[in-house]
């Protein structure tokens, strides 16, 4: 199902793992947008709700991760939805202002490759010492943010560098040299609950990706 259009240029992708209590306030904000959220075999009635209000979406086979989720729709819009010019990342836990997303449309008639959101606030700190290094190294303020626009060439002729290791920061690193990027500012309130991250695993990935941005 394809949702009337604000801009049809662009679609929101957001990977959603566990989200219910979020996801249902999102989407109603977001009716008058593209939208495709990527369902990440979630457990807590996300499914149900998606299919129960013809919310256009994917349901992965089995859990795959945030960024596994992120590069699936990448390649279903590509493949799919061949006259979409960019795709906004947008996360389903409540970490977003849709009020934000103006901000990101209205750099469309500027013909960015890449929009990157810059949070007022980082959850840990090494995604702050990782932002200050790889702004200082590629331009780039918040690698990390999940709020972010990118055009849909710039993934198609990039793709093999796509992977889940490294939160996309190598791929960023990859393709910062060769692509024109805005950095605008974005709020980011205090999550009130838990996240669906394992913390333990997040932060040792985190500091493979600190060491990935100093070589």
């Amino acid at each position: 199902m394809i949702i009337k259009m604000k801009n049809k240029k662009a679609i929101i992708l957001i990977p959603a793992y566990n989200e219910i209590k979020s996801l249902p306030k999102i989407i109603t904000k977001l009716r008058k947008y593209n939208i495709l959220v990527i369902n990440d075999s979630s457990s807590d009635g996300t499914k149900d709700f998606l299919k129960k209000n013809k919310i256009n979406h994917l349901d992965t086979k089995k859990r795959s991760g945030q960024i596994n989720s992120i590069i699936l729709g990448f390649k279903h819009i590509i493949k799919k939805h061949k006259k979409i010019k960019y795709i906004i990342t947008f996360d389903a836990d409540g970490e977003h202002k849709v009020s934000d997303l103006k901000k990101f449309f209205n750099k469309i008639k500027l013909n960015p490759d890449l929009v990157m959101g810059s949070r007022n606030r980082k959850n840990r700190v090494l995604e702050n010492i990782i932002s200050i290094i790889f702004n200082y190294r590629f331009k780039i303020n918040d690698p990390m943010t999940g709020f972010k626009m990118i055009k849909t060439k710039i993934i198609k002729d990039n793709y093999k560098h796509l992977n889940n290791r490294y939160f996309l920061i190598d791929f960023l690193k990859k393709i910062s040299s060769n692509i024109s990027v805005l950095n605008i500012k974005i709020n980011s309130p205090v999550r009130t609950d838990k996240s669906r991250h394992n913390s333990f695993t997040t932060n040792i990935n985190m500091l493979k990706t600190l060491f990935l941005i100093l070589i």
